[in-house]
Formats: C-alpha cells, sequence, structure tokens
C-alpha cells in the first residue's frame, strides 16, 4: 500500500472509539488492530525510516501473545489475558500516535525554518502564510494531547486517542499540503540558491582581479 493510500485510510477510516472500547472478544481486537493499528504502524515507518519501533513492536508482541494464552486456556479466569492483551493493543496505538506527532512536528518545524528564507510570490502568494496557520493548528491540538495526558485524565474523561488523533490528522493535512506545492516551491528554492552562488562566485572573481592587478 503506498503513503497516499495510508493517509486516506488514517484519515477516514481510524475509529478512536473503537480503539478506546474494550473488546468482548478475540476476534473483536484482531478485526481492530489489522483494520486501524496495522495501517497506522506502517505510516509511522514511512516517516521516520531511521526510527526503529522497538517498543512498539514489544506491545504488538505482548498483546498477541496473551491473545495466544486467552485462546489456549479455558478456564473462567482466560478472560484476564484478553484485558492484558487490551491494555497493550491500547498502549500500542497511542505510542504510534504520539510518535506521528512527534516525528511530523520536528520535520516541519525545521522545514518552517528553512521556508522563510526564500520569496515564493511569484509561484505561490499564500503559501508561506497558509503553510504556518496548518503548522500551528497542528502544534496547538498536539500540545492539548499532550497536557491532558499529563493530567491523567485519559481514563473516563476523554478518549486521549482521539486528541492525538486529531493533531496527527492536522499534521498529515499539512504534509499533503507541501507535497501538492513541492515542485513549484523547490523551484524557487534552487532558483535563489544558484542566484546567490553566481553573485558570490562573482565577487569572489572581483577580489582576485583586484588582488592580481595591485600584485601586477
Amino acid at each position: 500500500m503506498n503513503i497516499s493510500k495510508l493517509e486516506k485510510k488514517i484519515l477516514t477510516e481510524y475509529d478512536c472509539n473503537k480503539i478506546d472500547t474494550k473488546p468482548s472478544t478475540e476476534n473483536e481486537l484482531l478485526v481492530c488492530y489489522y483494520e486501524y493499528t496495522s495501517n497506522l504502524y506502517k505510516y509511522v515507518r514511512f516517516i521516520e525510516k531511521n526510527y526503529f519501533l522497538h517498543g512498539i513492536s514489544n506491545e504488538i508482541r505482548a498483546m498477541m501473545g496473551h491473545l495466544a494464552d486467552y485462546r489456549n486456556k479455558k478456564e473462567t479466569n482466560s478472560k484476564r489475558n484478553l484485558e492484558k492483551a487490551y491494555g497493550h493493543f491500547r498502549r500500542a496505538n497511542l505510542d504510534l500516535l504520539k510518535l506521528l506527532c512527534n516525528q511530523m512536528d520536528k520535520i516541519y518545524f525545521r522545514k518552517m525554518q528553512w521556508q522563510y528564507k526564500f520569496d515564493y510570490r511569484k509561484v505561490c502568494n499564500t503559501y508561506l502564510l497558509e503553510f504556518s496557520q496548518k503548522y500551528i493548528c497542528a502544534k496547538q491540538k498536539y500540545e492539548v494531547a499532550q497536557k491532558e495526558e499529563n493530567l491523567g485524565t485519559d481514563s473516563g474523561v476523554h478518549n486521549i486517542f482521539e486528541l492525538y488523533y486529531n493533531a496527527g490528522t492536522e499534521y498529515i493535512s499539512l504534509k499533503q499540503f507541501c507535497d501538492q506545492n513541492e515542485k513549484q516551491i523547490r523551484r524557487v528554492q534552487v532558483g535563489e540558491i544558484l542566484k546567490g552562488v553566481v553573485v558570490s562566485s562573482s565577487g569572489c572573481f572581483g577580489i582576485i582581479v583586484a588582488i592580481l592587478q595591485i600584485l601586477g
């Protein structure tokens, strides 16, 4: 599945309410994992190719381990394994959403700092304004999610997954905006960098000529 299809699935199909709802059967949890968590996991790996998701992979491994125990044990208290599996499932989803926001924020904060070195008015008069608005919107939602989680109010008060998901979708929207404008924006950046190189080279050449004249 390519990145655009993954983004579409995350933006239109990821269901925070189902993630936040305890499953009553093993099948419910597995379906929820394959429909939502699996796509999110693939997307986060795409965003940060050099980032190894060891912690999240361990949560998924632990979830599957408890589900295996749940299937094999028929005693009345085997439901405890389903509850433990769901706990790891929640942790994996929350960590994925947090990592999505964190990595996207780093990428687009650096990009925003770089963008302001160039004048894009000839190709897109509102580019910098739209970029800034989208980044600020995503950042504000991310900070709200962090604050609410730090207060320990992610159980019984609101859906902490939804808070991080809302921030994550704003970052994805920002990424898509940048992707749509990438060619013309890159053209401006390359043009201005080359212009600077030419000017610098001309200046150096002038200095060399002056020195040679003095020495001559």
